[in-house]
Formats: C-alpha cells, sequence, structure tokens
C-alpha cells in the first residue's frame, strides 16, 4: 500500500497515455448506467473488468482518471506481492527481507515502462494470482481461489486457459476447479436472459488467438 501511495504522488498526476487510458473507465461508465453487455454495447471481452471499476466512478467525477491511477498503482502492487508470496512457498522457512527484495524487484519490471491506466489484463492477472495463492496456502478457501480465477476469465478471455491448470496443478482440490465456472456460468446467463447469447457469441469469438 505504501508503494502504491508514494508512486501515486510521484507520477500519477503528470502526463497523458495515448493508449487504453479510459476505455476501462468508459466500460464502467455503460455499466453504471444499466446498459447491458453485448446487447446495448459490443465487447469483445467478457465485462468481468467494467463492475470492477465503478467505484472510481462513484467516488470523485471530477478526479476520476486520477483516482483510476491509484487503483492501477495498487493493483501492480498486488501483483508483485502476490508473485512473492508465491515463490516463497516454497521456502522451508518464510523469510521477510527476501519477499521484500522479491517484491520490488517484480514490481520495478512490471511498472517501469508500462502505461498508468487501468487495464483488463491487470485485473485478470490479479484475480488470477490471489487464486492461485489461495489454493496454494489454503487447504480449505480451494472454492473461493477458483472463483477468483474463473472470475479472471470474465476480465479477459484468453485467461480460460489457467481453468485446466487448477486440475494439473491441484489435482486434490478439484472444488476449485468446479467454482472456476460459476462466475462464467452466471456471466453467460445474465446475457443471455436479457436476449444478447447471439450479440455476446459474435462478439467474444472476434479474438481467436490466444
Amino acid at each position: 500500500i505504501l508503494t502504491a501511495i508514494v508512486c501515486h504522488f510521484l507520477f500519477s498526476p503528470y502526463g497523458f497515455n495515448p493508449t487504453d487510458e479510459g476505455f476501462v473507465l468508459s466500460s464502467s461508465m455503460r455499466l453504471l448506467h444499466g446498459q447491458i453487455p453485448h446487447v446495448d454495447f459490443s465487447s469483445l471481452r467478457p465485462m468481468g473488468y467494467g463492475y470492477l471499476h465503478i467505484p472510481e466512478l462513484l467516488i470523485s467525477k471530477d478526479y476520476t482518471f486520477l483516482i483510476s491511477r491509484f487503483v492501477f498503482w495498487l493493483e501492480m502492487s498486488l501483483i508483485a506481492y502476490f508473485w512473492a508470496l508465491i515463490l516463497q512457498t516454497r521456502s522451508a522457512k518464510y523469510d521477510l527481507q527476501s519477499t521484500i527484495f522479491l517484491y520490488l524487484v517484480t514490481f520495478i519490471f512490471n511498472t517501469h515502462y508500462f502505461p498508468m491506466a487501468v487495464l483488463h489484463t491487470i485485473d485478470g492477472l490479479l484475480l488470477a494470482l490471489i487464486g492461485f495463492y489461495i489454493l496454494l496456502r489454503y487447504e480449505k478457501l480451494a472454492g473461493l481461489g477458483g472463483l477468483f480465477i474463473g472470475y479472471a476469465v470474465l476480465c479477459k478471455q484468453g485467461f480460460v486457459v489457467l481453468i485446466p491448470l487448477i486440475i494439473f496443478l491441484f489435482p486434490r482440490k478439484k472444488i476449485a476447479f468446479i467454482t472456476s465456472f460459476i462466475p462464467g456460468i452466471i456471466y453467460v446467463g445474465y446475457i443471455s436472459a436479457c436476449g444478447g447469447w447471439n450479440d455476446m457469441l459474435t462478439q467474444l469469438t472476434a479474438h481467436s488467438e490466444i
């Protein structure tokens, strides 16, 4: 959290990203106003990421971009943190100094040229890492880990390749494999109930590469 705050005050007020800044927020704005994904507007990806970033719009209308940039730094910090924790799970003894070193190296390499903007890929990666960390460390919460990985797919459909990995890496935690389908079932069911099945299928299959 401290890393995110420091980077936010050092870098966030400056510059314009001629990339995808505002793209995610515009999707969140559509959802906030009650529009239905794939029915009222087209999307090449599932709209899971759009729902995640609605809070930035609710906090302030005047500083939405600035707030979203802090969310970017926070997400990048968490991604680096969970990577460090996952690497430490192989150690017999937890080493705080090593974790901090791994965290800082990962954070710097992840962010040193990446544009400051919330993005569906970042959302999906963070959710997937949280899910796999839960599967590694918490036996009784395997189902929750599967839910996180399943929701990552709703941020970017390419993350669907992670679902078979659950069975490959954690063959004894089949409940995680089962729960990973729940977010997708709910999303597809909701869009279909609103009459958007054909539109959704057309839009989400426009990208065929993984």
